[in-house]
């Protein structure tokens, strides 16, 4: 099942509590604007949200991906990286802000870090019940030209890639083991990410 059933289920309580680790965060921008909507059109209301983002750093380290195939030293490939990532990640933090700004959620939280990694998988915990895990998949690809990737690139597929779920009733010792995980780098590795942007 695809991540925005999960966000769907996650939504329907009263406290919401997201836990992310993402390359992009492309996915959960796409899919938590339904629920946005669900919100705003009053088919739920949850009285909490808490987002805790992490996303590579995208300006201090070199991430391993995504690269130019013909010039490894090319930077319009991670170039285009850090503006998605940026991009979506304001998208994610003014959608869910301006849910409490309209009084419609009584508390919303959201917070965003870097980590000097390249993530290998994206991982959501949805209300410390579910742990969802999906591997970034390699491919050599070109975006069009308008994307400024400057050709063909090594990059991850991200969008769409399948997800694994396991619930804290049937897998407690994995969904406890994430959770520990998320919290360790969240704690120990992760820096406040500067979006800029009005909120």
């Amino acid at each position: 099942m695809s991540l925005g059933h999960h966000l769907h289920t996650a939504f329907d309580a009263d406290v919401v509590v997201l836990d992310v680790l993402s390359l992009t965060s492309e996915t959960l921008d796409m899919h938590l604007g339904a629920q946005a909507r669900r919100i705003a059109g009053g088919e739920i209301s949850p009285r909490s949200i808490r987002l805790r983002l992490m996303l590579p750093d995208v300006t201090g380290i070199r991430l391993a991906f995504p690269r130019s195939v013909g010039d490894p030293d090319d930077d319009r490939p991670r170039k285009r990286h850090r503006d998605m990532v940026v991009s979506h990640a304001r998208s994610l933090r003014d959608s869910l802000l301006g849910l409490q700004r309209r009084d419609l959620v009584d508390e919303v939280s959201v917070g965003i870090r870097k980590v000097p990694l390249t993530p290998t998988l994206k991982m959501y915990l949805l209300n410390g019940e579910q742990l969802l895990e999906g591997y970034y998949t390699l491919d050599e690809w070109t975006p069009a030209p308008a994307e400024g990737a400057g050709g063909t690139i090594v990059d991850s597929i991200g969008l769409g890639a399948e997800l694994f779920p396991y619930s804290r009733r049937d897998q407690a010792f994995k969904v406890e083991a994430a959770q520990r995980f998320f919290d360790s780098y969240w704690e120990q590795l992760g820096g406040e990410m500067e979006l800029g942007g009005t909120l």
